[in-house]
């Protein structure tokens, strides 16, 4: 049989990877390529097409988390619009092998699915067009983009929630939970969502980082920065995402901050809390502990316990946003950390998803309820 001519493309919003080698048939060996000026190698997304052969062995190596990748599969999709999980497996210690079926034309692999760019302009779109939403660029990325903020509710409210979301654009089961989030806050009908307006105002930075998001970066902005180490002294210059919303936040007064992201090795959702920061206290502490043990009930896929060890008092790092917020205005403040792989466990079912991402999104919604009744 006749060998077919496999051609292996980044060249889209978010491409990423390095071709080492494509033989005629057999194993496509493939790297991670850097994060823009960083070491940084985890985040992947290409397209393959042609082969012939039924099953073609794509060997990724390089990531900087290699040992995330125990019990994860990558996804993939052959259209664009629907995404599954692809046959995968660890061998030896860091190399991801992807089994590639050559029937469809096109297939595209990524790390987790993406969040389309065309997707986050509708969807700014579609909630500028409520009434009880305000949408507006706040400042523009190192690489000149219109950085976008959702603000949701009554501007004579005294307090306002944050909620930050892709500070580490490869992470990108945070953008699909901020997505259920505001898709769940249109919904005037919903008695949740007006107690929660009648109480506080919402500001959500729904995708951060978008000059990473294009780069195909994991965890920098187009400076090279980690922008979720950046918020004690943000740059204008390096890190303008970080200091433009900073400088919203000082205008308005704080109650309430969730910074999502995603992690490669967890395999339910979970929160870190601020028991580091100095100025945690009893009543901060009964807040946190109250809004898990809420999320705990309501959503399926969260469970209230520490998957990373706690910081001792006094010892936070006040560079990560939801130490700095939490501490400069001494409220409740976490990070919420997202799956990013299909492995569940013996409480938390197999197959985490966008759909499921974008559900525990709006679960969020009635635990901040909950929190401000």
């Amino acid at each position: 049989m006749t060998a077919v001519s496999i051609i292996i493309d980044t060249d889209f919003h978010g491409g990423a990877i390095e071709i080492v080698r494509i033989p005629k048939r057999g194993h496509i060996e493939l790297a991670l390529r850097g994060d823009s000026a960083s070491d940084v190698k985890q985040w992947f997304s290409f397209r393959v097409r042609g082969g012939g052969a039924r099953d073609i062995a794509i060997d990724i190596g390089g990531a900087s988390f290699a040992g995330s990748w125990d019990r994860y599969q990558a996804m993939m999709s052959t259209d664009g619009e629907t995404w599954r999980r692809a046959p995968t497996s660890l061998v030896g210690d860091d190399s991801l092998v992807i089994r590639h079926d050559a029937k469809a034309e096109e297939t595209h692999y990524a790390y987790f699915t993406p969040y389309p760019a065309v997707r986050l302009a509708q969807r700014l779109v579609d909630y500028a067009a409520c009434d009880w939403m305000n949408v507006g660029p706040i400042g523009t990325t190192v690489q000149g983009m219109p950085l976008p903020i959702v603000r949701v509710g009554d501007d004579d409210r005294d307090a306002t929630v944050w909620l930050l979301s892709c500070q580490h654009p490869g992470e990108t089961p945070a953008a699909w939970a901020a997505e259920g989030f505001l898709a769940r806050m249109m919904d005037s009908a919903d008695p949740v969502v007006r107690a929660l307006l009648e109480r506080v105002n919402i500001a959500v930075a729904p995708f951060v980082n978008l000059d990473g998001a294009r780069l195909g970066n994991h965890r920098t902005n187009a400076a090279g920065l980690d922008l979720n180490r950046t918020w004690d002294d943000p740059s204008p210059d390096d890190a303008p995402e970080t200091h433009a919303i900073l400088r919203m936040i000082e205008d308005t007064n704080v109650a309430f901050v969730i910074d999502l992201h995603a992690d490669e090795s967890a395999q339910f959702v979970f929160a870190s809390k601020s028991e580091g920061n100095p100025a945690y206290d009893d009543e901060i502490a009964e807040a946190e502990a109250a809004f898990g043990a809420d999320l705990a009930e309501l959503s399926p896929d969260f469970l209230d316990e520490d998957f990373y060890d706690p910081d001792e008092p006094g010892a936070a790092d006040l560079s990560i946003a939801a130490n700095q917020l939490g501490e400069r205005y001494r409220v409740p403040s976490v990070t919420v950390e997202l799956p990013m792989g299909a492995a569940g466990t013996e409480r938390i079912r197999e197959g985490w998803s966008t759909e499921r991402a974008a559900a525990f999104g709006a679960d969020l919604v009635e635990a901040l309820a909950n929190a401000f009744r």
